[in-house]
């Protein structure tokens, strides 16, 4: 409705242009994902091919917006669990710990110091 595109065109005014958000990225010393839901293969993508330290937090799975994932045996990824072990295996230096909470509580991360080693996939 009329409504609806009038607050959506006023968001956009005044919205961060996505060159600046480019930029912003671009100039961290790293980024940090907590419960990223759907930003989570585009922060560890994005950290791995430019080598940026990265932590994130995976949650949700989103097996039906992401079925694209794929576990290295080929199955598709359905669990927590699963999307962990899908994440690790985007690039050798990643690495995972538990952080002392219940729930979702394992955290994804490299900082590539020392790590002469290929990026993996994207």
């Amino acid at each position: 409705d009329a409504d609806a595109d009038a607050d959506a065109n006023a968001i956009a005014e005044t919205s961060p242009s996505a060159s600046s958000y480019s930029a912003l990225l671009e100039s961290c010393s790293a980024v940090i994902g907590l419960h990223p839901d759907g930003a989570l293969d585009a922060i560890v993508d994005f950290a791995v091919a430019r080598r940026k330290p990265f932590a994130v937090v995976p949650c949700c799975v989103f097996s039906r917006r992401f079925p694209q994932r794929r576990l290295r045996g080929g199955g598709a990824v359905h669990t927590r669990e699963q999307l962990v072990e899908f994440i690790a295996g985007k690039h050798p230096s990643i690495r995972r710990a538990r952080l002392p909470f219940a729930g979702a509580n394992t955290v994804l991360f490299s900082n590539f110091s020392d790590d002469d080693r290929a990026p993996g996939p994207s």
